[in-house]
């Protein structure tokens, strides 16, 4: 990743944001959304952007998952960075429940693919984030 725009920095990058969170608003079953363009083409800064000003209705959850190789690393990096939210860990937890409904079984890159929901050993992790 190379130097990062500070987000009140961006301009010009309005109208795709709010295009973003349109589609960010769909229902999960109707596809999702893949920033896929040339490297250094700002894809990052609009993210970043993002997270520092999220819309209403949204928390905004940005974690770096390159060399990432397990799911049990991703399940526990998604679960240190939701500790933070505290009171939102109900929130967090239904959150993480309809993501891994939705992405389990999916091959990423060729290098890993994620288990079905049922077979992922990360609900007592999650139980114990919920109890903190």
């Amino acid at each position: 990743m190379g130097i990062q725009v500070d987000p009140k920095n961006v301009v010009g990058r309005d109208r795709l944001i709010s295009q973003v969170w349109e589609m960010l608003r769909q229902p999960p079953e109707q596809g999702s959304l893949r920033f896929l363009a040339e490297r250094r083409v700002g894809k990052t800064t609009i993210i970043n952007k993002m997270a520092a000003e999220p819309a209403e209705g949204f928390d905004v959850l940005f974690l770096e998952v390159e060399g990432i190789d397990s799911c049990d690393r991703l399940t526990e990096l998604l679960l240190n960075r939701f500790r933070p939210l505290g009171t939102t860990a109900g929130k967090a937890k239904g959150w993480f429940d309809s993501c891994w409904e939705a992405v389990g079984g999916v091959e990423v890159a060729g290098l890993i693919k994620l288990p079905e929901k049922k077979e992922l050993d990360w609900q007592d992790s999650l139980a114990k984030v919920n109890s903190l």
